[in-house]
């Protein structure tokens, strides 16, 4: 008995994919969960836009922020699970200050932010880590954390406005040396000139008065060298070269034969910062300069620059006059001069007796390198 065949229709009812349960449906995507720093940040962007902040508007400003607000968490968040290591909250620090100082942004805007990110931050990290320690815990760890960003932004901010003043005040010395050089050594030319004419017919005035004018022409002359070494002396800077390479291409040109100058280097010179070099390179000098005009029975001058991790020392000793002779010598300007020099680095100037002269001590404080 032959087999029954199933319909064409039977077929295709057997032939048909079954109906997908609720269950396999396919399901809504869900939102993405912000993290803890997108959550901080979006409120601290709030709070700022509403003091009218900078740091909340600029798109530039705002982004450099939002990093700021990760590396300090991430830093608190490491510091109270307990797994330290060597990526401190500072690292770039100093860069984002220098880039709020070219932008413009005072530092108060700085502290506001710091301010407000301590008040923000805080609550979610108490809930976060509330088995872990108590509030007061992560209040100071996320103090230090802070801190530990504004700090060496401050000093990238310093180190700008630094530079801008150390510019400042070599366009203005160039200025000068300009005006010495084509206005007063100019007008002193022209005087010498008309001495000089008058000295062509000096056969018909009296001997005396020849004499006067002679010697008046060799002080004009005498006057205009001077003139035109100021000038030379206000424009010299370190124009972008090492403190190393200025302070060496001074002595070579400055030093007398009957004197032996010696300049050693200790330390990585090149990381001071270019407007630490150009007060740096004038204190030398300066001292320097002293020690060939004012040491008596000078025969020798050592110069010495030492970079460590957190200071610059530069030290010009000769074997010349003491310190109360060199002091006399060349007065309370000069000194005051070195000095001044030395307080816009936030150094110290030491003039001091040695074994066989007179030492002067620049010390500079320099940020700690990360």
């Amino acid at each position: 008995m032959g087999t029954a065949q199933p319909s064409p229709r039977a077929r295709k009812r057997a032939h048909r994919s079954p109906a997908p349960s609720p269950s396999a449906e396919a399901s809504p995507p869900r939102e993405a969960v912000p993290s803890l720093d997108e959550v901080v940040f979006a409120e601290l962007r709030a709070r700022l836009g509403q003091r009218g902040s900078v740091l909340a508007t600029d798109p530039n400003i705002t982004s450099q922020l939002a990093r700021q607000v990760k590396i300090v968490l991430d830093a608190v968040l490491r510091d109270l699970s307990g797994a330290r290591d060597d990526l401190p909250p500072t690292s770039g620090a100093v860069t984002v200050g220098r880039r709020r100082a070219a932008q413009g942004v005072h530092p108060s805007q700085s502290l506001l932010a710091a301010d407000i990110l301590f008040d923000v931050a805080l609550p979610h990290l108490v809930v976060r880590f509330d088995t872990i320690g108590s509030a007061a815990a992560v209040a100071r760890s996320l103090h230090a954390a802070i801190m530990a960003s504004v700090t060496p932004a401050a000093v990238g901010y310093v180190d700008v406005l630094l530079e801008l003043v150390s510019s400042s005040q070599r366009e203005e010395r160039r200025r000068l040396a300009r005006d010495m050089h084509d206005q007063v050594a100019h007008g002193i030319g022209v005087g010498v000139q008309g001495i000089e004419l008058a000295m062509l017919d000096a056969d018909a005035l009296p001997a005396a008065v020849r004499e006067r004018l002679a010697s008046t022409l060799l002080v004009l002359q005498d006057t205009v060298e001077t003139v035109r070494a100021l000038a030379a002396h206000l424009r010299d800077a370190a124009h972008g070269r090492g403190l190393a390479e200025a302070v060496e291409g001074y002595v070579q040109l400055t030093v007398p034969s009957a004197v032996t100058a010696e300049l050693k280097t200790f330390g990585d010179l090149s990381r001071l910062p270019g407007y630490v070099v150009e007060e740096a390179y004038l204190v030398v000098r300066e001292a320097f300069r002293n020690a060939l005009l004012h040491a008596a029975e000078l025969t020798r001058i050592d110069i010495e620059l030492t970079v460590s991790a957190d200071l610059l020392t530069a030290v010009v000793r000769d074997d010349g006059a003491g310190v109360e002779v060199l002091r006399e010598k060349i007065g309370t300007m000069g000194l005051a001069s070195m000095r001044e020099r030395a307080a816009v680095l936030n150094g110290t100037l030491e003039v001091r007796s040695c074994a066989d002269g007179v030492e002067v001590a620049l010390s500079v404080p320099l940020p700690v390198p990360r």
